[in-house]
């Protein structure tokens, strides 16, 4: 998995559903989130969005539960502390996109 610090966003893109409920992720997106092609992503849903995601390497992994002062449930903590800061960039994104493009419904 390519690893990928750049949290550009990029615009809303619309793509079909296939007859197997296959999407396409446009190449716009995939770069923004360093998916390459043949690498697994999670799939989701989360307050009625979906949200897909690359699976992390074993080696951006290595080390997560390891430390000799981890306590049990650090890495459950660790974890979904990072999903709450998603989430939380992602709620300003979803904003900053309806302040530009206004609310539609």
């Amino acid at each position: 998995m390519a690893s990928s610090t750049d949290e550009s966003e990029s615009d809303p893109a619309t793509v079909t559903v296939s007859k197997k409920g296959q999407v396409t992720i446009v190449k716009a997106v995939r770069e923004a989130v360093g998916i390459e092609p043949g690498e697994e992503v999670f799939v989701s849903v989360e307050n009625g969005r979906v949200v897909i995601e690359p699976v992390p390497t074993l080696e951006q992994l290595r080390g997560i539960h390891t430390r000799e002062d981890a306590e049990p449930g650090d890495i459950l903590a660790k974890s979904r502390e990072m999903d709450r800061e998603e989430r939380e960039r992602e709620d300003a994104e979803m904003g900053a996109l309806l302040e530009r493009h206004g609310d539609d419904e």
